[in-house]
């Protein structure tokens, strides 16, 4: 004789969505691991081409900390991440509602992957869908949702579905971990700044810097401190930003080949995006097939399956040579692929000046002795 199961009540289902959340918490420390070996920094960490016109203002802080030449992410780094989460989670929350015919295992594994409830995801992304995807509302991604799987019968049981549910459910895993990790990172450095200033005469201030020193690094190893460069890559195409922000050791070799990742998401995406001019040459070498024998070229490879995937033959060279000749921009429109070249803004002379001074902080910042940022990643040798 069967036995009958009761239905949980409203507190057990909170209870058990706790207990999710909290497992997501405690996935999220776990290490990604493939067969990439990751290259890490030993020799002084520099910014090349750090006056770029897209490097230099992604690393620039809110503000400047008075108390040390390190730097923290800007606030406005975790809100943007925040948002990602969010946009991404609604994305496949619809899709696999569509998937599975089940809107409650669709929200309940959303919510797992993301170590986050669903009422927060939700808040944080539905009014940003049109700044991240190619849809305007929700109503559109709903319909876009039903329509990709609409070839597929309806059923989680089903093993394909199974597979397209966990690829699916990866964006928000590794969303929801970079997100943490910037969390942590950010708070970190805001104790940091708070030992420093309360630090009186030179002994004390020696103490306060070893102290702040051990905060920071505590934080940087952290939730997903050792990514592959496979995953870094992913977060740049998802989230839009640089991850050599929350991952600094791999700021010598990635910082613009992670730029052009960031192209590559937009266009995913479908939001439109502009080609900065100091990616001109890089991208040349990228659909070339230029190899530099490391892990540099993982990024490569998957920039130019996109790009290659995007712009059939060579339309992207094609305009690349062209804006190049007349001084002009790159842009892809949102919605296609089609190809404009746009006038460059012009840039007050106020606005250089402000530029010039971040670039000299971050230069100094990555390079004098007394950085807790290059402390924490080792003596130069």
């Amino acid at each position: 004789m069967s036995k009958t199961v009761s239905p949980m009540s409203r507190s057990e289902k909170r209870k058990a969505a706790r207990e999710r959340r909290k497992k997501a918490r405690e996935r999220a420390g776990h290490v990604d691991t493939d067969e990439i070996v990751l290259r890490q920094v030993t020799q002084p960490i520099t910014l090349p081409g750090v006056v770029s016109n897209m490097v230099a203002p992604i690393l620039a802080p809110d503000r400047l900390p008075k108390e040390s030449d390190g730097r923290s992410p800007p606030r406005r780094l975790v809100e943007k991440l925040r948002v990602a989460l969010g946009v991404h989670a609604l994305c496949v929350y619809h899709s696999l509602n569509a998937l599975y015919g089940n809107s409650e295992k669709a929200r309940d594994d959303v919510v797992d992957a993301a170590g986050m409830s669903f009422w927060h995801l939700r808040r944080n992304g539905a009014g940003h869908i049109g700044e991240l995807t190619l849809f305007n509302d929700e109503d559109e991604l709903i319909a876009w949702a039903k329509a990709k799987h609409e070839d597929l019968p309806v059923g989680a049981q089903i093993a394909n579905n199974r597979l397209r549910a966990e690829a699916e459910l990866s964006a928000v895993t590794l969303l929801g971990k970079t997100y943490v990790r910037a969390q942590r990172i950010f708070t970190a450095w805001e104790e940091a700044q708070t030992i420093l200033s309360k630090a009186g005469d030179e002994a004390a201030r020696a103490q306060a810097e070893e102290q702040a020193h051990g905060v920071i690094e505590k934080a940087y190893n952290s939730t997903g401190h050792d990514l592959t460069i496979g995953k870094l890559t992913e977060i740049a195409i998802y989230a839009d930003i640089n991850p050599v922000i929350l991952w600094p050791q791999h700021i010598s070799f990635f910082t613009e080949l992670f730029e052009l990742a960031r192209f590559v998401g937009r266009i995913n995406a479908g939001v439109g995006a502009e080609l900065p001019t100091n990616l001109y040459q890089l991208t040349r070498l990228v659909m070339d097939g230029y190899k530099t024998g490391d892990t540099r070229d993982l990024v490569s490879e998957v920039a130019r399956h996109h790009l290659a995937k995007a712009f059939p033959g060579n339309r992207l060279i094609a305009a690349i040579d062209a804006a190049e000749r007349s001084a002009l921009i790159v842009s892809v429109a949102r919605g296609t692929c089609q190809i404009n070249l746009v006038i460059k803004p012009t840039i007050e002379a106020g606005l250089i000046g402000r530029w010039q001074k971040i670039v000299s902080v971050l230069q100094a910042g990555f390079t004098r002795g007394v950085s807790l940022v290059e402390r924490f990643f080792g003596t130069p040798r």
